[in-house]
This record gives structure tokens, C-alpha cells and sequence, in this order.
């Protein structure tokens, strides 16, 4: 029963990463070609939410078992709780309307606790987190030749943006968010790898491969992160003192070089518009894309008038008439201050492993400063998926120390 409990949570979760993969696809390409229904990916987890529910009840003996996934249990119906109490309280005319408009990012805010629910005992066991790590890797190299392809054809279906001039190729992935969280997680699984394992030129090649092709998406976060990458490897692993550091920068001059005409083109289309907003409304709201202007108008127009002290425990800001898209302020906007505080302990959960090197400290630190400026890290429901294969990888190899 337990054999046949731990196939079927491996199958479970293979489906998981499937059936978001093409629910993207399908939301990608009715975006696209201005379908009246674009939901595919909402649809896809819905699939995914029904599909699961026999699983639980079946196997319900030992899920019941797991002292993590009671808890988790627990706090997702406290969550559940402090939602309607805050949504309740703020709105008392139209409860139903108010609950019903937000349910959706009620959901997606749950979704990632669920997955602890379902899953978090995988990371006991390597076989079975190496083996969906690369499934989740030919899915994000389908996407990364899209990009190639996007790029070099100039295919306006693979592009981030469709309005105006900015540079940027997504892929297949609907959301330049996602993509972007998705090639950082990346960079930091290959990274590990060379630090820990050893180099292994394979490993390198595809490295180098995903910082390359993130240049592609056009998105603030990945000019924001490879500065910062960059950074800590010449000064923190020493990279100013390897050899192979002044190869790989004497191969991007020379490419530069060659390509000037073309970078050129893309630096102009994708900084101007950071530097027009910067001349007009100044840095905080270029760098992060008038979010902090949005955060002042909830804060003065719709939290200072209308919260009570129950609002600020429990949260009650709906989000169906706009959201400051910064992670930890709509976490605290939707759940208030004590529901914030155990959102923070289901990624306590996931990071619980022994923090021997600075590089586990640079992990988080990074992901910390990218949640406050974007909110797809916490919204997206699709980026907890690879969140939770990379750190349960991050735990295995601290617990075991594997090869």
C-alpha cells in the first residue's frame, strides 16, 4: 500500500507539471488570437485540484500520518478563516459579491500550501525529485527553443510584449513573470550544481545557456538578478580568480562585438521607457514599474478610509479592483498582518535544510528582494511547482549529501 501510495504521488505530480504546461499553452495562444475565453491556465489547476481529491481521500490514512501536512491542513483553513473575516468585515452590504470576486486569488494564494499538502513528502526521497526535476527540464528547454525561435524569426505569438516597442521574447509560457522566475530557479539549481558537485562541462554549458536566453524575455527582474549573480560569483566563489571567468568574458566581448547593431536596438527599446518614467515621476517608480504609485493610491484611497482594526489583523483589500502587484504587500493586503506571518511559514517549510554555505543565504536574500517588486513569485501558480523540486533538491543533497 505505501509502494502503491508513493507511485501514485509521483504520477499525481507528473500530471501536476503536464497539465500546467499545456494549460499555458492553450491561455498563450487565446491571448494571442483575442479569444473570449483565455482562463486556461485557472482551468488547468481546476483540472489538476479535481484530479487530486481522490488521491487525498484514498491514501487518507497516510497523509493523516504526516505531522507537516496536518499542519499545513490547518493553517490553509485558518487562512481560509482569516479571509472571510477580513473580506466580511470590510464590505458587510455585499459579502457574497465581495467573497465571490476574490475567490479566485484566494485560490491561487492556497495553491502553493496545497502542493505541501500533496507533496512534501517527496522530498524524502531522491530518485523520485531528481526524476521530476527532469521532466520539469525538458518542458523548460521546449520553452527556452521557443524563445530562440521567437527571437530570431521574430515571431510575434513567442513575444512579451505586444503593445509599444519594448524588447522581449516569452515563449510559450503566458506570463513574462513566470518565464522570468522560472530561468532564475534555474540559474540557482545549475549553479548549485557546479559549486557542490563539481564542474561538469554539461552542466556549465546549460548554465551559460539559461543566462543567455534570459536576456531574450525583455523583463526588469532578469537585468535586475544577473547584475547581482554576477556579483556573487567573481566575489563570494572567487570567479575573479578562475581562469574560465576571463574565457567566458572574452567570448561575450567578442559576441558583442558582433551583434553591437542588434543589442544596441534592444538596450534602446527596453531602458527608454525605464528612463521616461524615471525623468517623470523619479527612481522608485521606474524601478518598479509605478507599483509603489499604485501602493500609495490603495493605501490613501481604499485602505486608510475604509479598514478597521479587524482589517489590518486579517486583511480585506479585494483585488478584483486592482493590486499594488508587489508580493508581500498584496500578502498582507489580502490576509493582513497575521495572515502575512503564516504564509511566511509554509516557505519556512520548504527551506527547512542546513544552511552550510552562503550560496543557501544568497538563494533566499535574492527571492526575497525579487518577491517585493513583483507579485507572479507568490500569484503564479505555477512557479511554487519549481520552487519546491529545486529546494527539496537543496534538501536532499544537505541531508545526504548525494552525487
Amino acid at each position: 500500500m505505501l509502494k502503491s501510495f508513493k507511485n501514485r504521488q509521483i504520477q499525481l505530480f507528473v500530471i501536476l507539471i503536464v497539465v500546467s504546461f499545456f494549460g499555458d499553452i492553450l491561455r498563450r495562444i487565446s491571448f494571442s488570437f483575442n479569444q473570449e475565453f483565455t482562463r486556461y491556465t485557472t482551468l488547468s489547476k481546476a483540472l489538476f485540484i479535481v484530479i487530486s481529491i481522490p488521491f487525498v481521500f484514498y491514501y487518507k490514512d497516510f497523509i493523516i500520518k504526516n505531522g507537516i501536512k496536518k499542519k499545513v491542513l490547518k493553517l490553509m483553513l485558518l487562512m481560509l478563516l482569516f479571509f472571510l473575516i477580513g473580506h466580511i468585515s470590510i464590505s458587510k452590504d455585499i459579502v457574497l459579491t465581495t467573497v465571490y470576486n476574490n475567490f479566485e486569488y484566494l485560490v491561487k494564494y492556497l495553491f502553493f500550501p496545497f502542493l505541501l499538502f500533496l507533496f512534501i513528502d517527496i522530498r524524502e526521497d531522491t530518485s523520485s525529485v531528481e526524476r521530476l526535476l527532469k521532466i520539469f527540464e525538458f518542458f523548460f528547454f521546449v520553452n527556452l527553443l521557443a524563445i530562440i525561435i521567437g527571437f530570431f524569426f521574430e515571431i510575434r505569438v513567442f513575444q512579451t510584449y505586444y503593445l509599444g516597442n519594448r524588447f522581449g521574447y516569452k515563449g510559450i509560457y503566458s506570463n513574462s513573470g513566470q518565464t522570468s522566475l522560472f530561468f532564475i530557479l534555474m540559474m540557482f539549481y545549475y549553479s548549485h550544481k557546479l559549486l557542490f558537485q563539481g564542474f561538469n562541462k554539461w552542466i556549465l554549458l546549460k548554465l551559460l545557456l539559461t543566462i543567455s536566453i534570459s536576456l531574450l524575455i525583455g523583463t526588469k527582474r532578469i537585468y535586475f538578478f544577473l547584475p547581482i549573480l554576477i556579483f556573487y560569483y567573481l566575489f563570494f566563489l572567487n570567479g575573479i580568480r578562475k581562469l574560465n571567468t576571463y574565457k567566458i568574458a572574452g567570448f561575450v566581448v567578442v559576441i558583442g562585438f558582433v551583434f553591437f547593431d542588434k543589442i544596441k536596438l534592444i538596450a534602446t527599446n527596453t531602458f527608454s521607457l525605464f528612463y521616461k518614467i524615471y525623468e517623470e515621476k523619479g527612481f522608485i517608480s521606474s524601478f518598479t514599474s509605478f507599483r509603489s504609485d499604485l501602493i500609495s493610491d490603495i493605501i490613501s484611497e481604499r485602505v486608510i478610509p475604509k479598514w478597521g482594526f479587524l482589517n489590518y489583523l486579517f486583511g480585506g483589500l479585494g483585488f478584483s479592483h486592482g493590486r499594488s502587484e508587489m508580493g508581500f504587500i498584496d500578502l498582507f493586503l489580502f490576509f493582513g498582518i497575521v495572515g502575512l506571518i503564516l504564509y511566511l511559514y509554509f516557505y519556512k517549510i520548504i527551506l527547512d535544510f542546513k544552511f552550510s554555505h552562503h550560496f543557501y543565504w544568497f538563494f533566499v536574500s535574492s527571492l526575497t528582494l525579487i518577491v517585493f517588486i513583483a507579485d507572479a513569485f507568490i500569484l503564479d501558480t505555477n512557479v511554487p511547482i519549481l520552487l519546491f523540486l529545486i529546494c527539496s533538491y537543496f534538501y536532499l543533497f544537505e541531508k545526504h549529501k548525494y552525487v
